[in-house]
């Protein structure tokens, strides 16, 4: 097998960083020429992407191909995945994305600036609420239901405003 014609290939990316939705790594051994070699035996290992994210143990699929899967809890834009024949890097690699789970309450955050405002009628305070999955990943995007609570008789909530990154 030839570290350099080989291929590591990323699918099921992106992946929701729960640490329990995967993606699968296949990686392809080749010979010298590019033709995919026709059984197994060979020692593959998928690099670690570091603290917060677990790689499978790899199968050896005994068709010159091998499989294991990345799970995370970490948002990411893209890590690389790259993978090792006989401890030798192979010079292909691929990325996976982790995107933030679902908004979860207890992980959310609620910051008041510009306080204390003066109680004239004029002066404001900002409230910012920025909305983080179980994980502690900042959600990416806008577009969740944000209503911010009246403080009672003498106080006006101005609408909420979606900044389409997560805060509001």
């Amino acid at each position: 097998s030839d570290v350099d014609h080989s291929t590591v290939v990323v699918t099921d990316s992106p992946v929701t960083a729960d640490g329990v939705d995967t993606a699968t790594v296949t990686v392809t051994l080749k010979d010298a020429h590019g033709n995919q070699r026709l059984a197994g035996g060979e020692t593959v290992t998928i690099d670690s992407l570091g603290a917060g994210y677990t790689v499978s143990s790899v199968t050896d699929n005994a068709d010159g191909t091998y499989t294991a899967t990345i799970s995370g809890t970490v948002a990411s834009a893209g890590l690389t995945v790259s993978a090792k024949l006989a401890g030798v890097a192979i010079t292909d690699t691929d990325t996976v994305v982790f995107v933030p789970g679902a908004s979860d309450v207890d992980h959310s955050t609620v910051v008041v600036t510009d306080s204390p405002a003066t109680a004239d009628g004029v002066d404001t305070a900002t409230v910012t609420v920025t909305l983080k999955d179980a994980h502690d990943n900042q959600r990416l995007a806008g577009g969740e239901t944000v209503t911010i609570d009246s403080l009672g008789t003498g106080y006006s909530v101005s609408s909420v405003t979606d900044h389409l990154d997560g805060t509001y």
